[in-house]
C-alpha cells in the first residue's frame, strides 16, 4: 500500500490540493461579491428614480430630498430595498449597505427604518457625518408627515433632529442664511425646509416668518 507520504508527493494529489484551496477561495470570495453586485443594482436603482422624479436635487442628502417634493412610490424603490435586505442578511455589518438601504427607505417615506439604518452606519462608521446627517432629516420626515403622530413623538423626533444636526456644527444662523438665500433665487421648496428647520432651532425673526407665511399659505411648499 503506498504510504501516504508517498500518495502525497505525486502530481495528482498536488492539483487535488490546489483544487481545494481554489474551491475555498471561491467559496470565500463569493458573498462579498454577491454583496457588492446587490449594492450596485440597488444604487443604480435609486439614481435612475431620482434622475427620473428629483433631478433638480441632486447635490441635496437623499432624505432632505423626501422633504423637498413628493416623488412617488414605485417599484425600483421596492426592489433596491429587497436587493439590500437580501446584502444585508450575507453580511449583516456592512456600513455601505445600511448607508444605501437608509437613502432608499427615506425615498419611500420609510423614516423610521431609515433611522435605524442610518444609526447601523454611523455605528460602524462613526467618523462620517453622512449617517448623522441623513438620520436628522429622517428625524424630521417623521415629524412633518406623520399626520397620527402625538404631540410628544412629534417633539421628540423634531428634537433629535437639532440634536444631530448641532454635532455636525450646523445652527440657526446656517438655515437662516440658506433659507433667505434660497427664497432669493425662488427656490421655494428648498426656502420652505430651511426657515423650518431654522424655526426648530428658534423662532425666526419677523422678515423671515412672513415668508414662510406667504409659502404655506400659497402651498409653494412642494
Amino acid at each position: 500500500m503506498m504510504s501516504l507520504k508517498r500518495f502525497f508527493s505525486t502530481p495528482y494529489a498536488k492539483f487535488s490540493a490546489v483544487l481545494v484551496a481554489l474551491l475555498i477561495l471561491g467559496i470565500l470570495a463569493w458573498q462579498p461579491i454577491q454583496v457588492l453586485n446587490l449594492q450596485a443594482r440597488a444604487g443604480k436603482l435609486k439614481e435612475t428614480y431620482l434622475q427620473d422624479h428629483a433631478p433638480s436635487y441632486e447635490s441635496f442628502l437623499t432624505c432632505q430630498i423626501s422633504l423637498f417634493t413628493t416623488s412617488p412610490n414605485d417599484e425600483r424603490l421596492s426592489e433596491g430595498i429587497r436587493f439590500l435586505e437580501k446584502a444585508r442578511d450575507l453580511t449583516p455589518f456592512n456600513a455601505h449597505t445600511n448607508y444605501l438601504l437608509g437613502q432608499i427607505y427615506c425615498l419611500n417615506g420609510n423614516f423610521d427604518q431609515a433611522i435605524d439604518a442610518f444609526e447601523a452606519f454611523s455605528t460602524l462608521r462613526p467618523e462620517n457625518p453622512l449617517g448623522t446627517l441623513e438620520r436628522a432629516f429622517a428625524h424630521l420626515g417623521i415629524a412633518f408627515t406623520g399626520e397620527d403622530l402625538q404631540d410628544i413623538d412629534q417633539d421628540f423626533h423634531k428634537s433629535q433632529c437639532v440634536q444631530d444636526l448641532q454635532s455636525q456644527g450646523y445652527s440657526f444662523e446656517y438655515f437662516l442664511t440658506e433659507g433667505d438665500a434660497a427664497f432669493e433665487q425662488e427656490a421655494y421648496s428648498v426656502a420652505y425646509l430651511w426657515y423650518r428647520v431654522a424655526a426648530l432651532f428658534q423662532p425666526l425673526p419677523g422678515e423671515a416668518a412672513s415668508k414662510l407665511s406667504i409659502l404655506e399659505e400659497y402651498g409653494l411648499n412642494r
